[in-house]
């Protein structure tokens, strides 16, 4: 089944992740969904400072061109960058009825492989299609990469948004959410397989890795370099 007209795409990043977020882009658009959003988090930066002009990678990127500049989010607010995406995806392609959320630092290699998942993941009905399922200090849901329903993933986001107001106590930020919100709203989450490598920094197997080619270009961009494990390091086994 032909699905990417379906398909919408929300890209949350910050500027720190300028220097790789073109390959994040090019294998967005590789996609070929029927939108693409993104959200920076800019704060306290000199656009002037790059020599291409911050805003010549975006041409292509939908949101962009309605926005007109990046958002500015206190502490790269994840679920209000993701939110202001959807939005706006709602607004303008009605036809939307699945998202990848991804961060700017991700890419999604094998589009068929992509695919693959998504229509497995209509036909068993599920709502999410987190990164990872796993345990640090709690159990988590990975948010790197997250397929899901338009409808579902706004219900999520505004349980995970109350449960910040509400000052809920969580020892793994919006992980720890994403897997408390599902499990209260019911959803059907789909059974993702791991991958050996939960930072994605690697070559691995599973649901993301192996069969999307998914992979996280931290160490292209970052001082703090990940080993195999990341920096799940010391909560894994928890």
């Amino acid at each position: 089944m032909n699905l990417s007209d379906k398909l919408g795409i929300s890209i949350a990043s910050y500027v720190g992740q300028y220097g790789v977020i073109e390959k994040c882009i090019n294998s967005c658009l590789d996609l070929e969904s029927g939108y693409v959003g993104l959200s920076i988090e800019n704060k306290d930066v000199c656009l002037g400072n790059s020599s291409n002009g911050y805003l010549n990678l975006f041409g292509k990127v939908d949101s962009v061109l309605f926005i007109k500049n990046l958002i500015s989010a206190k502490g790269g607010h994840w679920i209000g960058q993701h939110l202001s995406n959807i939005s706006l995806m709602k607004i303008f392609n009605s036809n939307i009825k699945y998202l990848l959320l991804i961060n700017g630092d991700c890419v999604i290699g094998d589009p068929i492989g992509f695919y693959g998942v998504l229509e497995e993941f209509i036909l068993r009905d599920s709502d999410i299609l987190p990164t990872a399922m796993f345990k640090r200090k709690a159990k988590c849901f990975g948010t790197m990469g997250v397929i899901g329903k338009i409808d579902s993933v706004i219900k999520l986001f505004k349980l995970m948004k109350t449960l910040i107001e509400i000052d809920t106590f969580v020892r793994s930020g919006n992980e720890q959410r994403m897997e408390i919100a599902c499990r209260k709203l019911r959803f059907n989450v789909f059974d993702v397989e791991n991958s050996s490598d939960l930072s994605f920094c690697f070559p691995g197997e599973g649901t993301w890795a192996g069969r999307m080619k998914f992979s996280h270009l931290h160490n292209e961009w970052s001082e703090r370099k990940y080993g195999s494990d990341g920096w799940w390091r010391n909560d894994k086994s928890s």
